[in-house]
């Protein structure tokens, strides 16, 4: 496939000039570019797209020469500045969502007498100071949150104002880029980052939390604000895939998660419910004044989990207190042997395979990279693509946008070229005398 795909844009090109090795050409860009020469809207039928996109081996193959010099003109001319500005303002946004999170207050507590009342013990000259606590201690002012009593609540509230602003922002930004994409493509663009999935989940909880303020809903908003700050920060991997120091190994995060993880993680479940509900029924003999780890089904799996660990001193003790301690121990080598030993080593190894797997390939980086071009072009609006793409093409004779390349060939390929060369030329005088005949066959009829 790749020997082909080459063949044929060496037959498509149109050579400007040669001197001795060095050889200037025309690749047109009708449907290799992403970005369609007539609209600007995104080709998701041209090569570019279906190589970056593809998950086989070829793909990885295809993924230099015209293609590589293609996303580099992409890159230099306006996906690198896009790239690091959306870095930019990104960690602008993290930094005033980590500070509202930092400066935020905790439930205001029941206040303290500072009047103390003396208990005098039986021992001599001794005294115990205890303070007085006035009010319910069980209530708490649910409005919290809302007292701007001080200039550090002034400013925390300016901050996550500004948050929310930027949470909108990137909401009505997503909404935009669907809108001129499509659902098909803006899915596909979601998929490929995962991190950005996540922080746009963020976003929109974000969104949630301003009712949950101004109806004094402090319990709901701290709950909002933990899964704020556990799907913000992952959206730094999507800017780190750019780089070539640290993007293999956030591929490699990825395969693990989707493939190791997922299949361990499957197979770790069904032990751990089946033990956990073996042991369960083992702990209904329990007879000890301590509380078991097995007092219900669902602390069981949580036991089993922390055996899986093995942190397993403290429930080892407790099987002695069980009518069926003996069962328990053969339950417990066995649970050992299989997820703690087997499936923990399985899960280390199936890692171990995919970062080899991974680290062997030599363009797998590329193909990470030009998906972060591919994900930043897609958001730009198509008539500025196509003012782009008139900033990295040159105009053909015919009208058609072509990516202008300066080539050195060696022996083999100007020979190729000469071969290639007497081949289009064969070609015309067929196509030439062709016209001929037929040119002949009808002036003879009529």
């Amino acid at each position: 496939m790749k020997d082909i795909y080459f063949h044929i844009l060496k037959l498509q090109r149109e050579i400007y000039w040669e001197l001795g090795n060095i050889t200037c050409a025309a690749y047109p860009l009708d449907d290799i570019d992403t970005i369609d020469s007539n609209t600007g809207e995104i080709n998701k039928l041209s090569v570019l797209n279906l190589v970056v996109y593809g998950e086989k081996i070829d793909h990885l193959d295809m993924l230099s020469g015209l293609l590589a010099d293609l996303l580099n003109a992409k890159w230099n001319k306006f996906v690198k500045f896009r790239f690091f500005r959306q870095f930019a303002t990104f960690f602008v946004y993290f930094i005033l969502s980590l500070s509202c999170f930092v400066m935020r207050p905790g439930p205001m507590g029941p206040k303290v007498n500072k009047h103390h009342i003396n208990h005098i013990n039986h021992h001599p000259f001794t005294t115990t100071k205890t303070p007085v606590v006035l009010g319910n201690i069980s209530h708490i002012n649910p409005c919290y949150l809302l007292e701007n009593n001080a200039t550090s609540n002034q400013v925390r509230f300016i901050l996550e104002a500004l948050t929310a602003a930027g949470g909108l922002i990137y909401i009505l930004d997503a909404v935009r880029e669907a809108q001129f994409l499509g659902y098909h493509i803006f899915t596909q663009n979601m998929m490929t980052v995962p991190s950005r999935v996540l922080f746009m989940c963020s976003c929109c909880i974000m969104m949630i939390m301003v009712p949950l303020r101004f109806t004094c809903s402090h319990q709901g908003e701290d709950i909002s604000a933990v899964f704020v700050m556990l799907t913000t920060a992952p959206y730094f991997l999507f800017f780190c895939r750019g780089f070539r120091l640290v993007g293999p190994f956030v591929v490699m995060i990825y395969k693990m998660i989707l493939t190791d993880l997922l299949c361990f993680v499957t197979i770790y479940i069904v032990f751990v419910l089946g033990f956990a509900q073996a042991y369960y029924v083992i702990f209904l003999s329990y007879k000890a004044d301590k509380p078991s780890f097995f007092d219900d089904p669902i602390q069981s799996v949580l036991a089993m989990f922390i055996m899986s660990l093995s942190e397993f001193g403290d429930i080892y003790e407790q099987f002695h207190h069980t009518h069926h301690q003996n069962i328990a121990k053969v339950f417990f080598i066995m649970y050992m042997a299989l997820v703690a030993l087997l499936l923990i080593n399985m899960l280390i190894a199936m890692m171990g395979k995919t970062y080899q797997d991974i680290a062997e390939r030599k363009n797998e980086w590329m193909r990470q990279w030009a998906r972060i071009v591919l994900v930043v072009e897609r958001g730009v609006p198509p008539h500025i693509c196509l003012e782009q793409q008139r900033n990295y093409s040159q105009a053909m004779a015919d009208g058609r946008r072509a990516l202008v390349l300066r080539l050195e060939h060696n022996e083999t390929e100007k020979e190729e070229l000469r071969c290639i060369a007497e081949m289009r030329t064969s070609n015309v005088e067929q196509r030439a005398r062709r016209k001929k005949r037929l040119a002949e066959k009808k002036a003879k009829t009529t």
